[in-house]
């Protein structure tokens, strides 16, 4: 037995050398810059570290220029696509102009990519200065220039990585027999094909850094350049930092590797949540469903925070449901670190870490003492995360903010009449759910959006202004699945793709996820209490603050696991009722021949 696990070790450990050294290998295919300076139509230059940028605030349309140095590449392939925001009207590659292959000699809005010349390849070999000119029409531009799939240096490896990950996949399943494992690496590597067509080869996170994924890109920028500002605490801290150390570390390439990896992780999560708490067909349906669920998938082609939250979501709860078996007062730890890890990314679970504790309460009503201490431990873990970050907080802007601040905004958001609001210092801000909504009434504030003192206070003055819009709130509800598109996958190369899974979400996984509520399992009651609980933390904090459909979608894994769960008793409950029917039948037919 030994013997065995040191070679199924060994084996497992040389296909993530294998896969570490391929995704090493499409690094280096990938075309890199050494520097990129944009020039706008007021001749305001800035530099990046990519052709492709966010159009800075009141930027007006117009023309731009990019002047660019690529890094000397020692292998380039062959094959190159060229993808273009805006316009791109003159191209030259030192003092040689490159013809566009298109009839007019201009590239405009070539989001699903086109043919790149094919001289281009050779420059990329030794260090050259790029040149380009043309017209930006509004929210990213710039140009992307990325290897193709079909080149003879990049499919072979692809396949060889499918494999690879297949296999690794079928030596860690946590099944005995060979066609469960062989069937659960089989969907494994269908959604690691899925994420990686759509991440890399559909819709590219570069091509869509406008609204939200812009503010996440420029508070980056901010960090990279050693800028920490009160701006940095507007929104959850947590994404920008791993955005800014990922692209740092390995620029896009590995920023969308592990949007790839953090959205298989989830599906994994559940896999083995399932698998554990409501028995092997929900896990493997679970796992099915999980696998092709296009909205996780659609918000990991995005510069968002949803994907690493979702992960971090799903991770906590499993940590959550394997310490609820022990009473080990360390596991709390860290699972109030983890909690607050995750609302460091997003806070849409904030209410259900006091939920949790009061969890912890009735569920050791019998022993208050010990609950008294889990729930202690599970402070401490909050606080190894809070007290750091207020302190640095104010070392570097003389506040001791512990939570983000556009908490204050969202609730003045979902309980006053002004829907389209503008701070003091210029800066838009509204939800796309209102204009779903055609709720646009805007007002102009005389303080800035970081000032959550004073939101707070005109948030609670529109309560008591009007109290029924405490009633009001409760629409946020309803909108976490229908009244609102997933935004911003609707506004992307993605929005075919969740028209086409919409009617599935609304007609199977939801009626399933109702079903499955209604049907307990008493071999998983913690499974079926935390889960609950996770959802209504999340259904309160859409009522308080405000709610769109893209706040739902890292809580995915909660219903897929219920639809599965509601399949697997649909399918026990039927094959029963069929086979004892059956059986019957037979036996009225024989005593009838008798």
């Amino acid at each position: 037995m030994r013997k065995f696990l040191l070679n199924t070790n060994l084996q497992v450990a040389a296909c993530l050398l294998g896969l570490i050294s391929l995704i090493s290998w499409f690094y280096i295919l990938t075309p890199q810059w050494s520097r990129v300076d944009f020039t706008n139509s007021r001749s305001q230059t800035s530099r990046s570290t990519s052709p492709m940028i966010p159009v800075k605030e009141n930027e007006a349309n117009g023309i731009f220029w990019i002047t660019l140095k690529n890094q000397s590449q020692a292998i380039a392939p062959d094959r190159l696509i060229m993808r273009v925001r805006g316009c791109i009207t003159n191209f030259a590659i030192n003092d040689k102009i490159i013809p566009l292959t298109s009839s007019n000699g201009v590239f405009c809005n070539r989001l699903e990519g086109a043919p790149a010349p094919a001289a281009i390849s050779d420059y990329l070999k030794n260090e050259n200065t790029w040149y380009m000119a043309g017209m930006n029409q509004g929210k990213t531009y710039g140009f992307l220039l990325d290897k193709d799939w079909r080149d003879l240096r990049m499919w072979p490896a692809l396949l060889l990585f499918a494999i690879l990950f297949g296999y690794f996949c079928y030596l860690v399943m946590p099944f005995y027999h060979r066609a469960e494992k062989t069937f659960a690496a089989a969907v494994f590597t269908l959604a690691l094909a899925i994420r990686y067509y759509f991440v890399f080869i559909v819709s590219p996170p570069e091509l869509s850094i406008y609204s939200d994924m812009a503010a996440y890109y420029n508070r980056a920028v901010e960090l990279s350049y050693g800028s920490f500002t009160t701006r940095q605490l507007f929104q959850p801290l947590g994404f920008t930092l791993w955005s800014w150390l990922v692209r740092e570390f390995g620029n896009w390439e590995l920023f969308k590797w592990g949007q790839v990896f953090l959205s298989l992780g989830t599906v994994y999560i559940v896999f083995i949540i399932a698998h554990r708490h409501l028995g092997k067909v929900a896990a493997f349906v679970a796992l099915a469903l999980a696998a092709v669920h296009m909205p996780q998938v659609s918000l990991a082609t995005l510069h968002l925070s949803e994907t690493l939250y979702a992960f971090l979501l799903t991770l906590s709860f499993w940590y959550l449901l394997k310490i609820s078996e022990s009473n080990k007062l360390v596991g709390y730890i860290g699972a109030g670190f983890l909690l607050t890890l995750a609302f460091y990314v997003r806070g849409a679970h904030s209410f259900f870490l006091p939920l949790f504790g009061l969890w912890i309460f009735w569920r050791d009503r019998k022993n208050i003492g010990r609950a008294f201490l889990k729930n202690f431990s599970f402070a401490v873990g909050c606080l190894t995360l809070i007290i750091p970050f207020a302190l640095w907080n104010y070392k570097m802007v003389g506040q001791a903010a512990w939570s983000p601040r556009a908490g204050a905004l969202n609730f003045v958001e979902g309980k006053c009449p002004w829907k389209d609001n503008t701070d003091s210092r210029g800066e838009r801000w509204m939800s796309p759910l209102f204009v779903f909504t055609q709720e646009t009434t805007a007002r102009k504030w005389p303080r800035p959006f970081s000032d959550d003192k004073y939101f707070w206070q005109q948030g609670f003055q529109c309560i008591q202004e009007n109290p029924a819009v405490l009633i009001e709130s409760f629409r946020s509800i309803y909108y976490l699945a229908a009244g609102n598109p997933l935004w911003p996958a609707n506004t992307t190369l993605m929005r075919p793709w969740m028209q086409t899974w919409e009617p599935l979400f609304y007609y199977l996984i939801l009626p399933l996820t109702f079903l499955g509520v209604l049907i307990r399992r008493p071999q998983a009651r913690s499974f079926y209490e935390l889960s609950l609980l996770m959802i209504l933390s999340l259904f309160f904090t859409v009522w308080f603050f405000k709610s769109e459909n893209r706040f739902r979608v890292p809580f995915d894994g909660f219903l897929i696991m219920w639809s599965a769960w509601a399949l697997e008793w649909i399918w026990i409950f039927c094959g029963t009722k069929v086979a004892l029917y059956l059986i019957r039948d037979w036996q009225l037919k024989r005593s009838a021949i008798r």
